[in-house]
């Protein structure tokens, strides 16, 4: 009980003195938005994200937070750069989405292929069997051989079929997956009562996720140095030499906004977009003459995945 006093007239005496101009949704997503910031945790691969109790404690039930990651697994990490993507607030909690905000349901339906069926031969033998006179035993063990050579071809067939749909079912887990491990997270700040005005303020704000989140550029600057450093972005201009009249691109690293990628690749010459669940989902197909082809995936405008060039 002392404990949540505390945190509650804390938080209480931080706020009360922060300046009311910025008391709304709107507000907090125009400061926020494509800023990155560093986590002091690993976030689960999942929309469902990380519940946080934001006037109580304890703040995160460890237990459910620690079998999302097990189930999920972790699409950041601690000690990661990671950009906001989106900030909603309802009447109760707030929504802090980070990254494209977290894949839905990675469960994976699984394929199924209709039996073989019989071919007209099979029938037309079974058919003969049924009619042929008892005193012709060598007949009858010619069409009984001849149906069982039949029936194991189908068996065959089928077999593959299994096995083709087996294969398939784990590609789609594993692209799924995939997916849900590159589309980032969220934090839900969940309220008792409804969310109060002066978490709607970016100093009260911040001050609810400090203990999770490093918003500092100082902290921002160190993770993608060291980021930099585990791995390596693709330099296009290194990859390939450009016409003397052309500015090479510099580079591509996941977590890049669409308009940065169009601002370092030009326009795509293709795109498909499509669901994953809950999320949009944009392919691209960029093309260059001197740098040949790149192939990417934007999940809610963020760069996920991509291709190193290819001639």
């Amino acid at each position: 009980m002392i404990q949540r006093m505390a945190v509650a007239v804390f938080f209480s005496l931080l706020v009360s003195a922060l300046p009311a101009w910025a008391q709304s949704e709107g507000h907090l997503r125009e400061y926020f938005e494509g800023m990155q910031v560093v986590l002091k945790m690993d976030m689960p691969a999942t929309k469902e994200g990380v519940n946080l109790r934001a006037d109580r404690l304890p703040r995160i039930d460890r237990k459910k937070y620690e079998k999302k990651l097990n189930r999920y697994g972790t699409s950041i990490h601690q000690g990661w750069p990671i950009r906001i993507t989106l900030i909603k607030v309802k009447k109760k909690h707030i929504e802090f989405q980070l990254g494209g905000g977290g894949y839905g349901s990675q469960s994976v339906r699984r394929v199924t292929y209709p039996l073989t069926p019989k071919s007209e031969q099979e029938l037309h033998l079974e058919e003969e069997l049924a009619v042929l006179p008892e005193d012709v035993p060598e007949t009858q063990h010619l069409v009984v051989e001849t149906l069982e050579h039949l029936h194991y071809e189908r068996e065959q067939e089928d077999a593959h079929l299994r096995a083709v749909a087996a294969e398939e079912y784990a590609a789609e887990k594993r692209r799924v997956r995939e997916i849900a491990l590159a589309s980032g997270s969220r934090f839900n700040l969940r309220f008792n009562k409804r969310v109060p005005r002066d978490a709607l303020t970016p100093e009260g704000f911040m001050a609810v996720l400090a203990e999770y989140v490093d918003f500092s550029p100082e902290a921002v600057e160190e993770a993608l140095q060291r980021q930099a450093a585990e791995q390596p972005e693709i330099d296009i201009a290194e990859a390939f030499e450009p016409s003397p009249d052309e500015e090479p691109p510099a580079a591509l690293r996941k977590g890049l906004l669409w308009e940065e990628v169009v601002e370092l690749l030009g326009r795509p010459s293709k795109m498909e977009e499509r669901r994953e669940g809950s999320l949009q989902v944009l392919a691209c197909t960029f093309e260059n003459g001197s740098y040949g082809r790149v192939e990417t995936e934007f999940v809610e405008d963020v760069l996920v995945r991509f291709t190193p060039p290819l001639r």
